[in-house]
C-alpha cells in the first residue's frame, strides 16, 4: 500500500496526525474495497450512514475525532444523485479521487473544493531508458511519469531546450512531485540515478520532440514554491527534497 509519514509537525499536532492516518487508510482500503474517493472533513458530513458492500463503488468520509480519527463508508450512488452531499472545502481536503468516478462528482470536486488531479503546465509523455530508441507513433500506454516545466517569464513557459523541470508521479490518478525517498521506486528514477541515458518523448500535432533528460540538485519545499509555485509545493513533501531534471532537445 501507498503509505505517507507524518512531518514532524504533523506528528505533534493531534489533527495533522489524524488527516494522515486517514490519507493512509483510504489507500490501504483501496485494496480490499471498491473504494473510489476519500474526503478529508472539519467535521462528521450531514450523510444518512447506510449500508456499504466493498465491491460495489463506495466514497470514505473522515473527520477529527477527540481522540481518534472518525470515519464512515456511504455508497457512491448516493453521492452521485446528489454531489452537494459532498460539501465543501480546499483542494487537499480530497486525499483520494479515482478516473473512475461519476463525471458529475469530478465536476462537484472542481466547483466546491477546486480539486484537480493535474498541475496547470504539466507536460505529459513517455520515457526510453538506456538507449532504447522512441517509436515513430505515439504509444498506446499510459506514462506516470511527467513533467512540470519552470516558468521564469510567460515567454518561456513549456517545455523547450535547456528547462529544468519538477518530476511528477502519479499516485492513484493524482499528481505529486516525486521526492528523493521515492527516486528509485521508480524504474526512470533509478535510470537517472545512476546516470544511465534517459530520455523524455511527446508527439504534439504530428510532430515527434525528444528530450535527454539529467538529474539536476534536489530542492527543498521552500525553493519548490519559489520556482514552480505553490500548487506545486502543495504536492511536494515537507520535509524532503523534490526531485528536479534538466532537459535537453535531443537532436535528430
Amino acid at each position: 500500500m501507498l503509505f505517507r509519514r507524518p512531518t514532524v509537525a504533523e506528528a505533534q499536532d493531534p489533527r495533522k496526525r489524524q488527516f494522515v492516518e486517514f490519507w493512509n487508510l483510504v489507500h490501504s482500503l483501496e485494496h480490499t474495497s471498491d473504494v473510489r474517493l476519500g474526503i478529508w472533513r472539519a467535521g462528521q458530513p450531514k450523510l444518512t450512514p447506510a449500508p456499504v458492500i466493498s465491491s460495489k463503488p463506495h466514497a470514505v468520509f473522515g473527520w477529527p475525532g477527540r481522540a481518534k480519527l472518525q470515519w464512515a463508508q456511504y455508497p457512491l450512488d448516493a453521492i452521485e444523485d446528489d454531489p452537494a452531499l459532498l460539501g465543501t472545502g480546499k483542494s487537499n481536503d480530497v486525499v483520494f479521487a479515482r478516473r473512475s468516478l461519476p463525471k458529475e462528482i469530478f465536476e462537484a470536486l472542481e466547483q466546491q473544493y477546486s480539486y484537480r488531479s493535474t498541475l496547470d503546465g504539466q507536460e505529459e509523455g513517455w520515457w526510453f531508458l538506456d538507449g532504447k530508441p522512441p517509436p515513430k507513433t505515439q504509444p498506446s500506454s499510459r506514462s506516470t511519469i511527467a513533467l512540470l516545466p519552470e516558468s521564469k517569464d510567460s515567454r518561456s513557459r513549456g517545455l523547450h531546450d535547456g528547462t529544468d523541470c519538477l518530476l511528477l508521479v502519479d499516485i492513484d490518478d493524482w499528481w505529486g512531485a516525486l521526492s528523493e525517498r521515492a527516486l528509485r521506486v521508480y524504474e526512470t528514477g533509478a535510470a537517472l540515478d545512476d546516470h544511465r541515458p534517459t530520455q523524455f518523448a511527446q508527439w504534439k500535432r504530428g510532430h515527434r520532440m525528444i528530450y535527454d533528460v539529467e538529474l539536476a540538485p534536489s530542492i527543498p519545499y521552500n525553493t519548490v514554491k519559489r520556482r514552480f509555485g505553490q500548487e506545486a509545493a502543495d504536492r511536494a513533501v515537507p520535509d524532503v527534497k523534490s526531485i528536479i531534471v534538466h532537459c535537453t532537445r535531443h537532436r535528430e
